[in-house]
């Protein structure tokens, strides 16, 4: 678990402390990533980055929509700095298809995700030509 350092005391004389990510409420480890992005297509698979953790996280949820057309078809991919194009099993057990009404999933072939290793947006399918995708990510800090 990470750690940092801290102020501690009594309003008028503080002293230095530490906090790790163990000590602090869920709510404070849970964090949500969001990428939005013009006309996807699927040539924008590997190209735009959700999440490149500084620690090791979970993956929890993700969400998408469009906010027109028809749809898109969406997984993530966790990769590794130098082979940050290409690769790597699927994330998500299935393709998620996200429409006007938005979709999410919690169910992962890979949630865990190593330090400095990115994850990776794959679009697998777009119809009806929408002019913008939003995925929404949601990972816990290790």
């Amino acid at each position: 678990a990470g750690s940092g350092s801290v102020l501690v005391g009594d309003g008028t004389k503080f002293v230095g402390g530490t906090v790790s990510s163990s000590g602090l409420a869920t709510p404070n480890k849970t964090v949500s990533k969001s990428a939005s992005w013009e006309n996807p297509a699927t040539v924008d698979s590997y190209r735009i980055t959700v999440v490149d953790p500084a620690t090791a996280i979970t993956l929890t949820r993700v969400g998408c929509s469009v906010p027109d057309g028809t749809s898109i078809t969406i997984n993530l991919r966790i990769v590794t700095e130098s082979a940050r194009y290409s690769g790597r099993a699927a994330a998500l057990t299935s393709n998620l298809t996200c429409g006007t009404s938005g979709a999410s999933s919690t169910t992962f072939s890979a949630s865990a995700v190593a330090a400095h290793n990115p994850v990776m947006l794959e679009v697998t399918a777009v119809s009806g030509s929408p002019t913008w995708g939003n995925v929404d990510v949601e990972y816990t800090v290790n």
